[in-house]
């Protein structure tokens, strides 16, 4: 009882009669394995959560003091996390897959939790984005649903991707996963990127990249 899947897809399929790769059918390529980490492996992807973490600083100029300028330094951490989908379809079942399990693809959660002490009206806009060879897929960063417990001076946003199994082939693999991104500050006199301070260095962006 393993996952196999059709040549040159990644359309995975259940299958109750295939136990190794000498039972696998002509037209199949044995998977080795009857969890879903056996299929993310066989596709080069991480079933760990994807830990990273940087800081983003500069200077903002202050509201109510003309030439006053206040520091700020942004520390930003991630973790994205690799899912594959299955769901039981009634539909499905067959001699061969009692239980009609189904492979509907994979999903792409990511957690960007920033902390600012400044106490300046700071926010981080991000991106999550995967690349599939030539092409893309992104989601915006948003303020985040699950219940969570951090210090008041933090942020949570989430982020999902999900990728169907018909964007899934030989040629369409999961290349990258990156979290992008970069702080504002929400003056009066609208939004603002972080600035450099003299020859002081500063850095306005973060990028954090998992590669196969």
């Amino acid at each position: 009882m393993d996952w196999v899947t059709e040549n040159n897809t990644y359309r995975f399929i259940w299958r109750d009669d295939i136990k190794d790769k000498e039972d696998t059918p002509d037209g199949y390529i044995y998977v080795v394995g009857k969890n879903t980490k056996d299929i993310l492996n066989y596709m080069g992807l991480t079933d760990d959560i994807i830990h990273e973490e940087s800081s983003i600083f500069g200077t903002i100029p202050l509201n109510n003091s003309p030439g006053a300028i206040g520091w700020v330094n942004i520390n930003i951490t991630t973790n994205t996390k690799i899912t594959v989908r299955i769901r039981y379809d009634k539909n499905s079942i067959s001699e061969n897959n009692r239980k009609g399990l189904i492979f509907t693809g994979i999903d792409i959660n990511s957690t960007l939790v920033y902390t600012d002490y400044s106490q300046y009206d700071i926010s981080v806009n991000a991106r999550l984005i995967t690349e599939l060879n030539s092409n893309s897929k992104e989601a915006v960063f948003k303020r985040g649903t699950n219940s969570y417990i951090y210090d008041s001076f933090s942020t949570v946003d989430e982020a999902n991707i999900r990728i169907l199994p018909i964007e899934l082939s030989n040629n369409k693999k999961v290349k990258s996963i990156r979290v992008t991104g970069g702080a504002i500050y929400r003056s009066g006199y609208g939004n603002i990127p972080l600035m450099p301070l003299g020859v002081i260095n500063y850095k306005n962006q973060f990028n954090h990249e998992w590669k196969k």
